[in-house]
């Protein structure tokens, strides 16, 4: 078995599995998707999932081979934000929008929510981060420092 495989026969069913699908060519992600779909059929069909990368391309291509999937675009750098915003949105049609702290502005907090998308910064790991994400009522928070995070919540909220 691989490591993939591994991990996911050891976490029980009942439990969300994030999978992020790291394709470094952009355009080469063809053999790499219609791969993972194979193995989606073979061992995660009925798991709770959902699936998020960088690739646009590679998303598209998911979306196209298994729409019953959810599916999230990790947003790292402006110009890709542009690009989605204005045209992978639509052909994607994600249901998570992750954003890098730098790209967590309100204007994208606005597009996110006109279109019904949850909403997941990453990696936010400052106090001032997390009351912002939780003031904007974001879906989650990804953090190298989930126990500090722990503690505000249950101090705070």
């Amino acid at each position: 078995l691989n490591l993939l495989e591994q991990t996911i026969e050891a976490i029980p069913s009942h439990i969300i599995l994030v999978i992020e699908l790291k394709i470094a060519r952009f355009f080469s992600s063809y053999f790499f998707v219609k791969n993972f779909t194979d193995f989606y059929n073979k061992k995660l069909r009925g798991r709770k999932l959902w699936i998020q990368s960088f690739n646009p391309f590679a998303l598209k291509r998911l979306r196209r081979l298994l729409p019953e999937v959810e599916i999230g675009f990790l947003c790292g750098n402006p110009f890709w934000n542009f690009i989605f915003q204005r045209f992978f949105f639509k052909v994607i049609k994600p249901q998570f929008y992750l954003l890098h702290r730098r790209l967590f502005s309100s204007k994208n907090i606005s597009f996110g929510k006109k279109h019904e998308l949850k909403i997941v910064p990453f990696v936010l790991n400052k106090q001032e981060q997390w009351s912002k994400a939780i003031k904007e009522s974001v879906y989650g928070i990804i953090t190298d420092i989930p126990e500090e995070l722990n503690v505000l919540l249950s101090q705070n909220y």
